[in-house]
């Protein structure tokens, strides 16, 4: 038996349309997506100017409001790109991140987060994040990391 399934975990918001088209067709794959990615960076690239690839909340109420639309909207999980930039570090946004892992749970949807520094991997995996892409790039993974993952159920 052949299995075929896609995970889009970050993409425009017709994505996540994908899956309902497709889920009759016996030669298509089972598509999930998260459509747009939340983001604590804005690249300033990727954006159409009728569908965005990244939401930027700024605060704790903004981030939940974005996860429920998310929600309404037919997305299978969140996804959050968590990225330091100089002068804005996980002390700024671990409000925020904790806030979108409260949301996500609450709405029974998993989160999904791109931390590729062991400071954003541990405070998503703090926030309740079920998986982390990508990886660790800045420093070695201690134990206290893996511990707190196997504890938090979180896959890497």
């Amino acid at each position: 038996m052949l299995f075929r399934s896609v995970f889009d975990v970050g993409g425009y918001p017709w994505t996540r349309l994908l899956g309902k088209q497709t889920e009759g067709d016996a030669m298509a794959p089972h598509v999930a997506a998260t459509g747009a990615l939340l983001a604590t960076y804005d690249p300033k690239v990727l954006q159409l100017p009728d569908a965005k690839q990244f939401a930027f909340p700024t605060t704790a109420e903004e981030a939940r409001a974005v996860v429920r639309a998310h929600k309404e909207a037919g997305s299978d999980a969140i996804k959050l790109w968590y990225l330091e930039t100089p002068g804005h570090g996980v002390a700024e946004w671990t409000e925020m991140v904790h806030a979108i892992g409260e949301e996500t749970k609450r709405v029974g949807l998993p989160l999904v987060v791109h931390a590729t520094t062991l400071a954003t991997a541990r405070d998503a995996v703090d926030a309740g994040a079920h998986l982390l892409v990508h990886s660790v790039e800045d420093r070695v993974v201690d134990d206290a990391f893996v511990a707190a993952m196997k504890q938090k159920g979180t896959s890497y």
